[in-house]
């Protein structure tokens, strides 16, 4: 038995195939990542919240879910990576 022959048959099959298996690769790989932003001002938390929330991740088919975390909330994990400013972009 040829496990393979349907692939062979249709490359276009296999193509959608692959692309599905790294699709829930990189998605399970990006599940547990999270980040906490400290804004200024409700004004500014609104806006990053609209403009952000359900936008796609480059394009790997995974979107920003966010929410608001209220100020009483203790966050106890220590933190990783911080920044208190908006690096320039780099001209290439």
């Amino acid at each position: 038995v040829d496990i393979f022959e349907d692939y062979r048959k249709d490359p276009k099959a296999q193509a959608k195939e692959t692309n599905e298996l790294v699709r829930i690769y990189e998605k399970s790989r990006l599940k547990y990542f999270y980040a906490v932003a400290r804004c200024d001002s409700v004004a500014t938390a609104a806006h990053l919240y609209n403009q952000c929330d359900g936008a796609e991740y480059g394009r790997s088919g995974n979107t920003f879910d966010l929410r608001f975390i209220p100020n009483e909330v203790e966050i106890t994990n220590p933190v990783r990576d911080s920044a208190t400013e908006v690096s320039t972009p780099v001209a290439g």
